[in-house]
């Protein structure tokens, strides 16, 4: 009996010992189990980060981009719609930083560390909302230039390449009336007049300018954007570098001292009434709504600042105003044959424009409410205190 016992205690030790190192193990993984599982999500977070966005570097394409984050060479359209500060697909630039999911933050770098241009379709703005002042606004194809910026703009008059029309990264010379606050780095406008010419024949006597200001100033159409190299202010000569075309650029183009890209600002309380009008807005629209770009025929010299809000405001019977040129009626029920003029009516506000950019004779705003479609030619007004 004593050698079975022992025989049998012989032939439980190897288990006991096996038992023992499962069990050590077993305690070793659950004493790491915590940090592993913490490393773990911090990795899946970190791989969802860097997922979320793409620095732009030399070579890169959509096209290729779109294969290697989504899967398909084919999604590029949809990686573009992320991304809708992008105007031509077909240029990207080293340092934007590209949004590859709907929501990720992203964008051209802008001012104040902002980013340029994000959510919105029309107005290609970045940032999570209105009250933000760490975006930057894409102004579009049109913009307002008062009489004295179309009397400061300059011209293109040459370039070192041997080509008729330039596209981004050529270099061109510009000749400036005046170059008192030119200086290397900044951001110019090249533009085109709105001529007849392009206009349909069938647009008979309407004119594409939706609004006619008093002061000079014209709509005009953007063709690119440049951006300052150097100057030689005794010649008044620049040298800049094509940063955006939305149209071949060839000599004897206008440019504007005009930025493309604009800050987006907190809003500032005005410190006196001025009223204006909107003068067009930077799509060649008709009706407007919210986060989209206007130009108003008031500016510094008026009293207008940075970030004030313009109240937009109605007169009238809405109703018979939609009607334009007639009346229609239904049944037996017919509206006043002889209503009171326009003028009768008392003003109310109908949307708000916050400046983003102001010049002496005019400003840009940013529409940041509407609870209509607003119109080139609405009456606007800043009120004190407001």
């Amino acid at each position: 009996m004593r050698r079975s016992s022992h025989a049998r205690a012989r032939t439980l030790k190897p288990t006991s010992l096996l038992l023992r190192v499962l069990s050590g193990l077993c305690t070793t993984a659950s004493l790491a189990s915590p940090s592993v599982a913490l490393a773990q999500e911090e990795g899946d977070s970190a791989a969802g980060m860097s997922s979320s966005s793409h620095t732009v570097v030399k070579g890169d394409t959509l096209w290729d981009l779109s294969g290697r984050h989504l899967g398909s060479t084919y999604e590029w359209p949809r990686l573009w719609s992320f991304n809708p500060e992008i105007t031509n697909p077909h240029w990207i630039y080293p340092g934007h930083v590209l949004r590859l999911r709907e929501g990720a933050v992203g964008g051209m770098p802008g001012e104040e560390g902002g980013v340029a241009v994000g959510g919105a379709r029309l107005l290609r703005r970045g940032g999570s909302g209105l009250g933000t002042a760490r975006g930057a606004v894409l102004l579009g194809e049109q913009i307002y230039l008062d009489a004295q910026a179309l009397r400061e703009a300059a011209r293109i008059v040459g370039s070192p390449q041997d080509h008729m029309m330039f596209s981004p990264t050529d270099e061109v010379y510009l000749q400036f009336k005046k170059t008192e606050d030119l200086q290397e780095g900044k951001e110019l406008v090249v533009f085109r007049h709105l001529h007849r010419v392009e206009l349909s024949p069938r647009a008979g006597t309407h004119s594409m300018r939706q609004y006619v200001a008093g002061d000079g100033g014209e709509v005009v159409r953007v063709i690119g954007a440049l951006r300052v190299a150097s100057v030689d202010h005794e010649k008044r000569v620049a040298r800049a570098v094509v940063t955006e075309a939305l149209d071949p650029i060839e000599r004897g183009f206008e440019v504007a001292d005009v930025p493309r890209t604009l800050a987006d600002v907190p809003p500032k309380v005005s410190t006196r009434k001025v009223e204006a009008r909107i003068v067009s807005c930077a799509e060649p629209l008709g009706q407007l709504g919210e986060n989209q770009i206007v130009f108003i025929d008031a500016g510094s010299k008026q009293g207008v600042q940075t970030g004030n809000r313009f109240v937009v405001l109605r007169r009238g019977d809405a109703w018979r105003q939609s009607l334009y040129l007639k009346e229609y009626h239904s049944g037996e029920a017919r509206p006043d044959p002889s209503p009171p003029s326009d003028n009768a009516y008392p003003w109310h506000a109908v949307g708000e424009a916050r400046a983003i950019y102001v010049r002496e004779q005019s400003s840009t705003a940013l529409i940041t409410d509407a609870i209509v479609e607003l119109n080139p030619g609405d009456r606007v007004e800043l009120r004190e205190g407001y």
